[in-house]
């Protein structure tokens, strides 16, 4: 029936926890936009987010409070970006977004937004223990000549190494930090 055949569609192409693309189906969609940004010479932004020392809260919290920390994310970022991005989760705690049409200096400004708004969310355990999280994210351009998937993401990567050395919870663009706006 077409029914099962859905299910199954749903489970390939969305991440049963947190309703966001799986890796795989993230990366054919990467794939496709590439492609289109090259032949078009439009803009196309790629942003690796990690979790800030998630482990610590599945080890601290238990498995539960874990998951309910990754659907804030899902959720927090699903509330802030276009309809035209494009977010998934790639790994046990890392997301990745796409920002079709958009450059990297743009993107940063949603996900500077994302980055704040889930770092002002309380989390309560069971026991009444209020902790909050923060997330570490990387963004970079895809550059002018074509490249693969692979390769791409790995730029992306590389701001976000970058911006977890200068101590997490801090975006990093194209290698750049982004200054916090001193209030």
């Amino acid at each position: 029936s077409s029914a099962a055949s859905d299910v199954y569609k749903r489970q390939a192409y969305y991440d049963a926890l947190t309703g966001l693309y799986t890796r795989r189906h993230f990366l054919e969609l990467l794939s496709s936009n590439a492609s289109l940004a090259i032949r078009h010479g439009h803009a196309l932004s790629l942003c690796l987010c990690d979790l800030d020392k998630f482990k610590q809260v599945n080890d601290t919290y238990g498995h539960r409070l874990g998951d309910a920390v990754l659907k804030a994310f899902a959720k927090v970022v699903t509330e802030e970006v276009r309809n035209e991005d494009i977010p998934g989760r790639i790994g046990g705690d890392e997301f990745i977004l796409m920002f079709p049409h958009v450059e990297a200096s743009v993107a940063s400004v949603c996900v500077e937004r994302i980055r704040k708004k889930f770092e002002a969310l309380t989390f309560t355990t069971e026991d009444g223990v209020d902790f909050h999280c923060s997330v570490t994210l990387g963004i970079a351009d895809y550059p002018a000549e074509e490249i693969s998937v692979e390769q791409y993401m790995e730029i992306a990567d590389q701001s976000l190494y970058k911006a977890k050395e200068i101590g997490r919870n801090c975006t990093v663009v194209n290698m750049e930090p982004i200054k916090a706006a001193t209030v």
